[in-house]
Order: structure tokens, then sequence, then C-alpha cells
């Protein structure tokens, strides 16, 4: 079963699931594909993070982030972020997708990449339809869109305005580029002549990916973070991924009854945002080296982090822990999960940050804009560019255990509010019972990272800077009503951001785009969902 941003990846996955595949070999698949079919938001110039399970017991998390150029100047960057030009061939980090696919499938997989790549290469050649939610993420950045003459020529009808829904586009030049992976390997994107295309439409245009950053580029191995919830186990994507949260949340309310959150209340959303908020990551320097482990996050804090809530109010800045400002913005996410026949699980989800929006156009891919959310003024700041770094995000590929097997594999999109999105599907279905469509699909309360009063770490935030201001995101549709969001409001849960079915153009992907699919540990049944908010879908091998 595969479950993805949009139904056509997801059953690219299924077909490679058909042809004898393994989970990995379809998650690649569905990774390739999806950057043809929501190229917006994935894509061969993003990043990548891969959480694997497998039939022996092994769990390991592939971090393929996208890591600091080394020519970057922070003093050209730096008036850019000032006047909210958050885009352009200056903000991309290395891209790191290529490298982390072919590697996981190497390591991990069964089939070439050759073979793997069909589907993507079938789906640029012959196209596809623009699903709703992109044509409205499209419509959204369409002044940047118009400046690539490719991304223009590729999504806008005439190069100007925004084609209606379910118009078929084709990708040649996309197309030509797997070609050339699957006949050269992904060595020609870092070493070859990809990587050459690559280098000189950077200099071309003042970027600063150079052929020696993309030879340099490495992915590395780590061991998960881990936990449990009511008995399950739950494994998530370590730092530089926002797993620790996760799991520090689910532990925080594991502490508190069931019942609590079975039950359609106040408290129970009043629970959410609260330990998702205890739980957002704090500095590093308060948390030691930050690749160091694979412990299990301490339940010991989790039930002193707990003992803080209290239901007559909510907890007030300062009784919070020192949050970590937000460092990468990985606002254009998408995720991927799947489980195969033989027991194997994957849970990936992939980036562009913002994106780019700017593209080499004998290549066909969008550049991400990972570096847009650096800090270009505090030399000693973590978040600050220096050669080969990689900075945190909140990207948190995600897979529960039962009995030392898959049950659940989720993960999602929405920048900061990814961790919060994946713990609501998590209590619908361990908590409240519900069927993984209903959970999925089930309104959300959702606390977004904290807001430093002032940023004293930028030199300065244009008013244009697209960052999300409001720490509270509430879905005002049944359970859910205007009179609990009232209650939250007095209980100090304020900066709301609401949606309601009663605006005719309510748009609900700021609630994340969490794909899921659930293993039924008594039948062995797969259930897959795509979330709605984001037009996903899912797929299911074919039984011979």
């Amino acid at each position: 079963m595969v479950a993805a941003g949009v139904p056509e990846a997801s059953r690219a996955g299924a077909w490679i699931l058909e042809q004898g595949g393994n989970a990995v070999d379809a998650a690649v698949a569905t990774a390739f594909a999806i950057g043809v079919v929501d190229p917006i938001n994935a894509g061969l110039g993003g990043q990548c993070y891969v959480l694997i399970h497998l039939r022996d017991g092994r769990d390991v998390a592939v971090d393929g982030s996208a890591p600091t150029p080394f020519g970057v100047v922070p003093e050209e960057i730096r008036p850019l972020k000032e006047s909210g030009v958050l885009w352009g061939y200056k903000l991309a980090a290395t891209p790191a997708t290529p490298a982390t696919l072919a590697y996981v499938l190497k390591r991990f997989g069964t089939m070439t990449l050759a073979q793997v790549l069909v589907p993507a290469i079938e789906l640029a050649d012959y196209g596809h339809q623009l699903k709703p939610s992109i044509v409205s993420v499209v419509d959204h950045y369409v002044d940047r869109i118009r400046e690539s003459e490719y991304l223009a020529r590729t999504f806008l009808k005439d190069g100007l305005s925004v084609f209606p829904p379910d118009h078929v586009y084709c990708q040649p030049a996309l197309a030509n580029t797997f070609r050339r992976l699957a006949a050269n390997g992904v060595e020609d994107f870092y070493l070859g002549q990809i990587a050459g295309e690559i280098a000189a439409d950077m200099a071309a245009n003042g970027g600063y990916v150079k052929k020696a950053d993309l030879a340099l580029l490495r992915v590395t191995e780590r061991p998960p973070v881990r936990g449990r919830y009511r008995g399950l186990e739950v494994v998530a994507f370590p730092y530089p991924g926002g797993g620790d949260a996760l799991v520090e949340a689910l532990e925080i309310l594991d502490t508190f009854p069931s019942e609590l959150l079975r039950r359609d209340s106040v408290d129970r959303l009043h629970l959410l945002l609260e330990a998702m908020r205890l739980a957002f990551p704090t500095p590093p320097s308060n948390t030691g080296t930050p690749f160091s482990g694979s412990a299990f996050v301490d339940p010991a804090r989790a039930k002193r982090l707990a003992a803080r809530i209290r239901f007559d109010r909510a907890l007030a800045r300062e009784e919070l822990p020192a949050a970590q400002e937000q460092a990468f913005t990985d606002r254009d996410t998408t995720h991927i999960s799947i489980v195969d026949r033989f027991g194997n699980a994957v849970s990936l989800t992939q980036t562009l940050g913002y994106g780019g929006f700017v593209a080499t156009p004998t290549l066909g891919f969008e550049y991400n804009s990972l570096l847009d959310g650096c800090d270009y003024c505090n030399r000693e700041s973590p978040s600050f560019p220096v050669p080969l770094r990689t900075f945190r995000t909140n990207m948190t590929p995600t897979i529960l255990l039962c009995g030392g097997r898959p049950f659940l594999v989720l993960g999602g999109a929405g920048s900061s509010r990814i961790p919060p999105s994946i713990v609501a599907v998590v209590t619908n279905v361990v908590d409240r019972a519900l069927p993984l469509r209903e959970a999925v699909v089930a309104p959300r309360v959702l606390a977004n990272r904290p807001n430093a009063a002032k940023r004293t770490t930028w030199c300065g935030t244009a008013r244009t800077d697209p960052l999300p201001e409001e720490e509270t995101y509430i879905e005002i549709i049944e359970p859910i009503t205007p009179e609990q969001a009232d209650a939250l409001t007095l209980r100090g849960f304020s900066g709301q951001q609401r949606v309601s079915t009663r605006n005719p153009r309510y748009d609900r992907r700021s609630f994340g785009g969490v794909n899921a699919v659930m293993v039924d540990p008594v039948t062995g049944m797969l259930v897959g969902v795509g979330d709605p908010r984001r037009h996903g879908g899912a797929a299911g091998q074919t039984v011979p």
C-alpha cells in the first residue's frame, strides 16, 4: 500500500510493488514520480528524509539534508532576506534528493535505478493533470513563476495565466534528465554532465552551488529517535528532523488517561495544544551534540513537563521550555508512506523549502530555497550558513510498531505544524479508535512553533516574510465548534487562525498533509489514506 501527496505518484509506487519490488523500491519510484506531478513541493532540487523499518526488525533513518554551499556569502543574502526576496538562485542549498534516493535504493532496495524511474519518465513524457491543490499553489506564487522562463512555460498558459485544474501538461526536459540518470546513474548529477549544467546555470545567475559542492555531498544513516505511546513503540526521524518533538509530545499525552483524548471537549483540544507547545525543541546548546543519539526520549522529562499543564489556562510563554527559533522553512513539502507484503515499511518526506522558483531549462526541475531561513547576522548561531552546514527542520517521518511490526506509517507537510498534525492522527487512531480515513480527515487543532517576541537572531525581517505568526490553528468543523475555539481563546490560546466550511473559500492546506498507511495487527489488512487537504491519494498493489 502506498499513500502519497498526489494519486498518480501513489499509483507509480503500487506499480513497482506489482513488479516484485519492496517498499524501498516503491518509495524511491514514488518520490521520483511526485517530483513530476507535484514539482512545486518536491523534486530533484531539494532534500529528503527517509525512515525505514525492515522486516528483520532493523530501523534506520537516512538523512538527505541539503548542505550549505562552500561559496555562500551571507552579506549578499542578508539584504534579500530583509527585503522579503526569499527565492532565487542565491538561496539554493546543494540538492540532496537524487543522492538520497539512489543511496536507499542501493542499500535496501532490490531494483535498479533505471527500473524505478520508469513511472516518472512516463508521467513526464505523456503528461498528467494539474490537481486543484497544485493550481492553488501556482496561483499563489504566479508572480514568482513568471520570472522563470522555464517554469512560466511549464505551469502558465502562454507563460502568463494559471491553467485551470485538470489541465494536462508534459515535462520533456525533466523526462530527459530522468533518462540520463537511468543510463548513467546518479553520479551524472553529482560528478558528470548534469553537475556541469547545474554549476554553469548557478554561476550565470549568481547562485553558490558549484561542481565541488555537488561532488562532496554525502548521505548519512542515523539511528532513529524512539519512545512509547499506549504500549506502541514510536520510531521517528531524529535531529535534524522533528522526531524528538513528536515523541516527547506523545509521551506527555501518554501520562494522561486515554479517555481524556477520546471524548470531544475543550480539554482534549487544550491538551493537544499544550503537549506540543511543551515539546517544541530546545536550542542545540541545551541538547548537547545534536547527532548524538538513538536514546529513547526521556519519559521522566515528559512526566515533568506534563505536570505543568493546567486546564484553567494556557501556559504562559515563560513557563514553556526555551524553544528553538525556526531555521529552515520546509513549507513546500510532501510525504510518502509505504508498507509492502514482506513486512518492510518506509516513511519518506521531501521538501524544496519555499521553493526557489528557478530552474535550469535543460534539466526541468526547480531548485530549493533552503537557505531562506538562516541567520545571516550572528556568526555564532547554529543557523549561520557556514560551508557544509545543515539545519534543523520540522520534517518527521514516523512509524509506530505493534509487537515489533509496522502498525501505522505516516508523516506530513505543513512546516512547523508537521509534528502536531502527526500527533493528531496518532491520537485519533490509538485513543479514539477512528478508522484511518476518519482519523486523517478529522478536523485538527494545531500548535504552531512559538514565535519570539523579538527576533534577535535575524538583522531584520521584511513585512513580506511569509512565516505565519499565528500560534494556534483551528479547523472549525464538527466536532470542533466555534464555542470551543472561543473557550480556548478565553484560556489564553490567542493568535488563532481559524478555517470553517462556512467560508466558501476556506483553505485547509495550513493544517498539514498527513499521508498514512495502517496495518491491521489481527488480519494484516493494509489501509492507505492520502490527506484530502492537499488532494493526497493511496493505491494498493493489485492482488494476482
